[in-house]
Order: structure tokens, then sequence, then C-alpha cells
């Protein structure tokens, strides 16, 4: 069988990736944003893809501290992204402590940014490039949250 399982971390510091169903990583890029907001043609590429499975979008709230500015443009990224895949694919909702524990990157927001792309170099060793710098964590968020949902889709638990 034939596919890719999609990942997003939201947000315009996040990333979109993808898993095939047989665990190779298929991309991870960062999210697609002009001027700083998600940019809607540049996600035509990512959600017309026909070898999508199933999308997991990180189920997110708004951050302690955060002020009202970057509160709704992390929400309006969430929403976009919800859209423009959920107008064809499957989108599931995947809880940060659902993934995080699964996948055994722990849950202190400061630590478990080092160890998801600890972990995504781990998991893929012939992309570790991809999540070498600090900045690269959406991307190893994103490519872990499909992970999770191959992984889920596989044991019968989707």
């Amino acid at each position: 069988m034939t596919g890719i399982i999609v990942g997003i971390d939201p947000g315009v510091t996040g990333a979109i990736a993808a898993v095939a169903l047989d665990g190779r990583l298929d991309y991870a890029d960062d999210m697609p944003t002009v001027d700083r907001w998600v940019s809607i043609p540049l996600l035509r590429g990512y959600t017309t893809d026909d070898r999508i499975k199933l999308v997991g979008l990180e189920l997110v709230r708004s951050r302690p501290g955060e002020g009202h500015s970057g509160a709704f443009k992390f929400g309006d990224c969430w929403g976009t992204m919800r859209a423009a895949f959920g107008v064809s694919h499957q989108v599931l909702d995947v809880r940060p402590q659902d993934w995080k524990k699964a996948l055994r990157v722990g849950k202190d927001p400061t630590r478990s940014k080092e160890k998801s792309r600890a972990k995504a170099i781990e998991l893929w060793p012939g992309n570790a490039d991809l999540f070498a710098r600090k900045k690269d964590s959406g991307r190893a968020e994103a490519a872990l949250i499909a992970e999770y949902v191959r992984r889920e889709m596989r044991d019968g638990a989707l």
C-alpha cells in the first residue's frame, strides 16, 4: 500500500512533514509563509497530494504569557491548516501529550523541542540535515506527529 501521513506543527514557525506508510520520511518543510502569515497558495502543493491517507494536526491552545496578537496569529494558522487540508482529507486532532508520550520526547516545552530533534534524527538518520539546527524543531515535531499517526493507524488505533 502506498501513501503518506502528513503531520503538521502549526504556527508560522511550524512545519509540515510527511512519513510514508512504510516509515520513511517523505519530506519535512518549514511552514510556507509570506510576510509572517501562512500562504494558502503555497499550501496548494501539499494539500493536493493524492498520496495523503491521513493528516495529523497538533491540537493546540493559547500559550501562557502569549499576547493577543500572537494568539490570534497562532489560531489563524491552525484554522488555515485545518481548512486547507480538511477540504479533501481526513484531519485528526493530535494532542501534544499523546504523541510526545508515545515517542518519548517529554512534556517540558523548553526541553522537548531538542528531544524532538534528537528523536527525528534517530528515526531518520539519512535525513539528519533536515533537523540539524535548533530552529528545525518544527520540522522534527511535524515529522514525529506524522509518525505517531502512522503508528496508531498501523496498530489499528485509528
